[in-house]
């Protein structure tokens, strides 16, 4: 297993002080033998320091900013090891977290893994969240509700070249959920148990974003819509969930641009206006688990 090559990408773009503590717990892993790629999505920051700390180390590489999935996608045009792990900047990973999931993978010949994690908040706080439940076929939850963080993934290399899985450069957020749609779709998820990985919860996490939600939502129909012929995982249930994100999200286009006095609650409206799809998602998704 020692002499498995395993390439962990991180994207960056902001937080260089994040990003090293993400660099330090990758390069501090039980498996040794790692390549660690740091993606400069056009930041402006300047981490040259870092560049000559970890020099020989971290493979560093500079492009224009275009995103996370672009960032993610020229890393692993470049990748060179057998598996994939990802990490965000402002993630770290547990030190025996490639080990254990890396010996789990070769054990049950997944192509794709993951496991749970901790939500770090800045105060010191950490919650776990358990994904125990995401394994086996999971395509059908990856358009309900899907907890599975970035940063607990790793995939085989050889099936992202064989299935041409890459990020949507197309979504500027929730790249990752058609990453893993794409993947499962194919693949069956394994589920390496215990939590390998932290998260960092801080207000700016565009997960968060009531307006980023919607959009996403809107997105995601209009993929739906590119195609005549559904799996038949997405269901009538699944499709209305999405159309109605989109019409909302339609409709907190048109107020936002046609009445001024409420942009200042765009926020708030948006998070209104989600609240119909989200819950409709919710109940579908408690529906699924008791079958």
């Amino acid at each position: 297993m020692g002499t498995i090559l395993v390439s962990v990408i991180i994207p960056f773009f902001k937080y260089r002080k994040w990003l090293e503590e993400a660099i330090i717990s990758a390069l501090g892993q039980t498996h040794k033998n790692i390549e660690v790629i740091v993606v400069n999505d056009g930041s402006p920051e300047n981490i040259n320091d870092l560049k000559i700390k970890y020099l020989g180390r971290v493979h560093f590489y500079e492009k224009k900013n275009g995103g996370a999935a672009s960032a993610r996608n020229y890393g692993l045009s470049i990748a060179e090891g057998q598996y994939i792990a990802f990490l965000d900047s402002d993630d770290t990973f547990s030190l025996d977290k490639i080990e254990r999931q890396l010996r789990y993978m070769l054990k049950t010949g997944v192509s794709w893994s993951q496991h749970s994690y901790y939500k770090r908040y800045d105060c010191g706080k950490k919650i776990l969240v358990d994904t125990s439940r995401y394994s086996g076929d999971v395509y059908r939850s990856t358009f309900t509700s899907f907890r599975v963080q970035t940063s607990t993934v790793m995939v085989v290399r050889e099936v992202l070249i064989r299935d041409r899985v890459r990020f949507p450069e197309n979504f500027k957020n929730g790249q990752d959920g058609e990453f893993y749609k794409a993947l499962a779709a194919k693949n069956p998820l394994g589920y390496v148990p215990n939590a390998y990985s932290d998260f960092r919860i801080r207000g700016t996490n565009v997960g968060f974003n009531p307006e980023v939600l919607l959009k996403n939502k809107s997105q995601i129909w209009e993929e739906l819509e590119k195609t005549d012929h559904y799996p038949r995982e997405v269901d009538v249930s699944i499709r209305l969930c999405h159309l109605l994100g989109h019409k909302a999200y339609c409709v907190h286009t048109y107020i936002v641009k046609n009445f001024a006095f409420l942009r200042p609650y765009r926020k708030i409206l948006a998070f209104l206006l989600y609240l119909s799809p989200f819950i409709s998602l919710k109940i579908v998704n408690k529906f699924d688990a008791k079958q």
